[in-house]
């Protein structure tokens, strides 16, 4: 986990040196305008299956694209990466030991599109919602690949470094429906930087 959160805030400090050097040449910000953000995270996620849950840490990869209104984000679609594997809960009624279990996980990627609320200053909330796909590894994996419904919840903070560059922490919720015994559902939770550039 140090190696992730060293990890997260030199790429922030990056993105904030590249990007308030060019905000510079950026105009007032107001009415709509086109952004680009991309961003790094780092959460827990895993499948919910058979009535409990097992979960793995690790890291994401953002990009984003979309509108801001009056120098904020608004309306956007982005795809998000999960570097690694969702693990997938064993069978309880399975007479293995569980070191004999094939462990079964599945790596994702998820599309999703969503609108910025701010119910306060620079804080906003953005629901989410969009498809998941996923590609499964391990011996009993219920199958190659699949995809289904994803859903999201994101609180941030919009920081403002010039008229064009602008940086959000961000606190995500994900759910998404997936495919195999048990009547398993994906959720996932975790921390992002997002960098936003504005056009």
């Amino acid at each position: 986990m140090d190696t992730a959160l060293r990890y997260m805030a030199f790429t922030g400090l990056a993105l904030l040196t590249l990007g308030t050097t060019a905000a510079q040449a950026q105009g007032k910000a107001e009415g709509l305008r086109f952004l680009v953000s991309p961003g790094v995270g780092f959460g827990t996620s895993g499948v919910h299956a058979y009535g409990k849950g097992d979960s793995k840490p690790g890291g994401y990869l953002i990009a984003r694209a979309g509108l801001a209104r009056n120098g904020r984000t608004f309306v956007v679609a982005e795809g998000e990466f999960q570097l690694s594997g969702a693990p997938y809960p064993a069978d309880p009624a399975d007479p293995r030991p569980p070191t004999e279990i094939p462990k079964t996980s599945f790596t994702a990627i998820s599309a999703l599109v969503g609108v910025a609320l701010y119910p306060a200053a620079d804080f906003y909330l953005m629901p989410q919602v969009g498809i998941q796909a996923r590609n499964w590894q391990g011996e009993e994996a219920p199958t190659g690949s699949e995809s289904g419904f994803a859903a999201g919840l994101i609180a941030g903070y919009h920081l403002s470094f010039g008229e064009g560059f602008s940086m959000q922490p961000e606190l995500v919720l994900r759910y998404a429906d997936v495919t195999g015994p048990g009547s398993p559902s994906f959720r996932g939770i975790g921390f992002r930087l997002m960098a936003t550039w504005m056009f």
